[in-house]
């Protein structure tokens, strides 16, 4: 776009250039509503955000995040606390711990846990709902399917699959290989695509996302990500058959292993990744339609310079 009452820029590179009067964006829009929706951010968490782009919001107090373990958590004698099977999201934009809830006093600023919740249990049924709480402080529980399902072939006929978090051929009777030797091949850890390796700036966009612009730096073995408040984690990558496994080393997900699909398009001055990642520490990803809804899984949308784009054209390096 041209500054206003400007013509336009004759093309892309003239538009991204600083020294030019012309501005360059990249948009997305949903596909399919009903896992998609850019539009359900409350207005009270709206305004919260706006807000927060004007002045630093103090720490979040919450008395029950001194718990490291559930049991301590819901046993809390004085607050009213539950237990969150993901980190909690205070104002859909900052980042709590697993235990989260309010004073008896009701002082407390709202969050939204984006997995199971209960402030009477340790032990989740197969089927919860996932929270979606911004005001009250305490979730919800109630019936949403979260169980997996298995198949047996006729005959129980060995087949091989292969497990991307540890990068080995598990026997079972469902598999895509009928042969150990032709799933270990698949099955090992490789060096991620070089069109992954620079630096990323992008937004979450699964339901419940969290507000604001997220960046990843990936190295041919490394990757850190920084949250929009700020807060950040860094480590490992591979790829494993068709899934890019993080292991964190620090930070929120620490030694939480993270199994993701990735997609990449060009643009004509960038590239774009969608990134799908399974629950930490969990399954992975069915797919990117299901990271869209799935309790504790997430899903990305990431903008990078096009190589050998000079850095006066396109520079995401600050």
């Amino acid at each position: 776009m041209g500054n206003k009452g400007l013509p336009p820029p004759p093309d892309f590179d003239t538009g991204m250039r600083a020294d030019t009067p012309s501005v360059v964006f990249a948009f997305f829009k949903c596909l399919n509503p009903q896992n998609c929706d850019f539009s359900q951010l409350s207005e009270e968490l709206r305004d919260t955000f706006l807000a927060r782009n004007k002045r630093a919001l103090g720490p979040i107090v919450d008395l029950c995040s001194v718990h490291n373990d559930c049991q301590s958590c819901i046993d809390d004698p004085e607050n009213k606390c539950g237990w969150c099977s993901t980190n909690v999201l205070y104002n859909g934009t900052i980042l709590g711990k697993q235990c989260a809830g309010h004073n008896e006093d009701g002082s407390k600023l709202p969050f939204v846990c984006n997995g199971q919740y209960s402030t009477e249990t340790c032990h989740f049924p197969t089927t919860m709902t996932t929270s979606t709480s911004s005001t009250g402080s305490t979730g919800s529980t109630g019936s949403t399917s979260d169980t997996t399902s298995t198949s047996t072939t006729g005959g129980g006929v060995k087949k091989y699959e292969c497990n991307p978090t540890n990068a080995t051929c598990e026997e079972g009777t469902t598999g895509s290989f009928n042969s150990k030797v032709d799933c270990e091949p698949q099955c090992q850890k490789n060096p991620i695509p070089t069109d992954l390796v620079g630096n990323w700036r992008g937004l979450q966009i699964n339901k419940n996302y969290l507000v604001g612009e997220w960046k990843a730096v990936f190295s041919p073995s490394n990757v850190t990500v920084i949250y929009p408040d700020g807060d950040r984690f860094s480590g490992s990558v591979s790829l494993v058959g068709k899934y890019l496994i993080i292991n964190p080393i620090n930070g929120p997900l620490s030694g939480k292993k993270i199994t993701s699909l990735t997609q990449i398009l060009f643009g004509p001055e960038t590239k774009f990744l969608t990134w799908a990642w399974g629950a930490p520490g969990g399954n992975p990803s069915d797919g990117f339609e299901s990271s869209m809804t799935e309790p504790n899984n997430a899903e990305y949308v990431f903008s990078a310079c096009l190589p050998g784009k000079e850095t006066k054209i396109c520079n995401f390096d600050h």
